[in-house]
């Protein structure tokens, strides 16, 4: 994800709150903000694992293609 938002390619950034230890996400908001990318936190890194299609944990995702989505995306701009 770090990557993805350094490289430029990634759209959208979403992470887990419950992540331990916190240093593996702390500078993903940051890194978004830099590159106005729209970033969001989520409760459970459990949730995040299973709407990213993965059947584990997941403590962040980067959006690289967003397809029919874009629009839904670009409604995050300017937020957090």
């Amino acid at each position: 994800v770090s990557k993805a938002i350094e490289r430029g390619t990634a759209k959208f950034v979403v992470y887990a709150q419950d992540v331990s230890p916190k240093e593996i996400i702390q500078h993903l908001p940051f890194l978004c903000k830099e590159k106005n990318i729209p970033c969001v936190e989520v409760d459970k890194k459990e949730k995040l694992g299973i709407a990213a299609g993965l059947s584990v944990s997941c403590a962040s995702v980067a959006v690289i293609n967003p397809g029919s989505a874009e629009k839904d995306i670009e409604s995050f701009k300017g937020k957090k």
